[in-house]
């Protein structure tokens, strides 16, 4: 079930950055109903290359994202972690969404805008490549 209050509050945020009241409360019910593919940023540094490989192992129902601000980050205070739990195995970051999204994103958190993420897809590892994800983001 679509939470109306939050389709209006993320609408009432896009309003203040600038868009039509129509546009953003179609974008805010569009992001309601079916969300937005983004990709995670961040995933070769650390040792995310190898819990992203470990995730492309799971099924994806066994697979839950949360996203967390993360405001203690030295290069960009609205930053929002992308976090991935694996039932029964533990949980930790795989990277972060790009900035220009993690800074609406972050916003709307701070607004008490409850966000809905899932592990759309994991590419790459082959060929010498990096491994990456697409998550699906709604509210």
């Amino acid at each position: 079930m679509i939470g109306k209050a939050e389709v209006v509050r993320t609408a009432n945020y896009l309003v203040g950055t600038g868009m039509t009241r129509s546009a953003a409360f179609k974008a805010a019910w569009l992001m309601a109903k079916t969300g937005g593919i983004t990709k995670v940023e961040g995933v070769t540094y650390d040792n995310r290359q190898r819990l992203i490989a470990r995730l492309a192992t799971y099924s994806p129902d066994m697979v839950s994202i949360t996203l967390q601000q993360d405001k203690a980050n030295l290069f960009d205070p609205l930053a929002v972690a992308v976090v991935a739990s694996v039932r029964g195995k533990g949980s930790a970051t795989i990277g972060f969404i790009p900035a220009m999204t993690a800074r609406t994103l972050s916003r709307l958190i701070d607004r008490g805008t409850a966000l809905k993420a899932s592990l759309e897809g994991i590419a790459g590892g082959y060929d010498g490549l990096s491994y990456g994800a697409r998550l699906r983001v709604a509210i």
